[in-house]
Formats: C-alpha cells, structure tokens, sequence
C-alpha cells in the first residue's frame, strides 16, 4: 500500500517559448496554434490556454511549422515542419485519438542545408504540393494526394516531385497558389538574399515549375 505521508504528483501545465525565428509559428484549424521549441514542435491550444503535445522527431533546431490543407473526409489535421538538421517532417495529427494524438507521417531529406521556409497549396484532385527552401540553394516540391503511394500501414505517401536550384542565391522564403483567373497554371512566389522576387510557373498538366520572371527592388533580403 501506499506509505503514510508519501506525496503523488501529476502534470497541470507546460510551458515552453518560440524559437526566434520569424516563421517558426502558425495558426491552424481548430483553434490550435503549432511552433517551433528547440527541436521540438509544439501544439498550444487558445481557448484553454494551454500546450496540448509535443511533437519529437527533430535532431535539430526547429525553423519553420506549416499547417497542411485538409485532406478530405479524414478528421485528421496535417502539420509540416523545417529544421537546422535539413529535414522537413509531415505530422498527422488526431488529438481525437487517445492512444496516438499524433505519429510522424513522413520525413523528407532531400535537402542538404537548414530548412528556412515552407508552403503548401492543394490542388483541385487533393494533391498537396509541399514546397521547401533550404540554405543549401534548393527549392524541393513535394507531392501527396490520392495518386500518391501509400506504405505497409495505408499511410498516403509524399514523393519529391523537383528540385530548383538557385545556386548562391538562397532562396528565404516562398508561397504557392493558382494563377488568378488561370485556375489551371500554379504559381510558385519565392524571395531570397538578392533582394529578388521570382516568380515561376507550371502549365496545365504539367510537372515543373519554370522561372517566368524576376521582381528587383528591394534592398536587402526578402523574408
């Protein structure tokens, strides 16, 4: 039995702050907001005010988070995240699920540098394209979506779908949609140590994404 006097204790709050790194935090669906602590990622819930879980899986400094676009009918939230130890990870999160709140999904190391960026665009079958900028002067694009392959355990896969490179000039930053009024052609943004905007497209049915032009004028890095 328990001895006299002996004191039990429990868990009532976590608390951890935000890297300081300015696209280390997002806000989400549900009222969850995720951010970078260290090499972990970590879900804050508003309205109760209060760190709901820990996402472990980094080895590294965590630079950026993503929340992915809703994958249809699952339940399931998806969260990306970017770190120092040139990995992007894919969470699937199910705070529903008592026994598995969250799993890692999938871990993308293509690149060979620090993750500095990431952004996301579903495309009208489902597909998600995932793009990552990182300090080794790549640009990746990943896929997932129904077409994409699932592994042993039914989990939608991600596969790399390009790489861009951009040499010396890394690339800080970058966001994705469809063109206006061109719903068929996708528009990759992104904006680097040059002070340059680029801007590349890809055509109706096609795969790659190509530099259409460059925007000059800033003076110093865009972010």
């Amino acid at each position: 039995g328990r001895l006299e006097g002996m004191q039990t204790a429990s868990l009532r709050a976590t608390s951890v702050g935000v890297n300081q790194v300015a696209v280390c935090i997002d806000w989400g669906p549900q009222g969850l907001v995720a951010y970078g602590a260290h090499n972990q990622v970590v879900l804050y819930d508003v309205q109760d005010a209060s760190v709901v879980a820990t996402l472990r899986g980094h080895n590294d400094r965590v630079n950026c988070v993503k929340w992915l676009p809703d994958e249809g009918g699952s339940g399931d939230i998806l969260l990306a995240s970017g770190s120092s130890d040139h990995a992007a990870i894919v969470w699937r999160i199910q705070l529903f699920d008592s026994d598995e709140p969250w799993r890692l999904e999938a871990r993308l190391t293509e690149h060979t540098g620090s993750i500095a960026s990431l952004a996301a665009h579903q495309l009208a079958d489902g597909t998600i394209l995932l793009v990552s900028s990182a300090s080794d002067g790549h640009l990746c694009i990943w896929q997932s979506g129904p077409n994409s392959d699932t592994d042993s355990s039914g989990r939608c896969g991600w596969k790399l779908r390009q790489i861009i490179s951009f040499g010396i000039q890394l690339q800080l930053c970058a966001d994705l949609t469809h063109m206006p009024g061109l719903s068929d052609w996708l528009l990759l943004a992104c904006g680097g140590v040059d002070g340059a905007v680029r801007l590349l497209v890809c055509s109706p049915g096609g795969t790659d994404f190509v530099q259409a032009c460059k925007l000059v004028g800033h003076q110093d890095w865009v972010r």
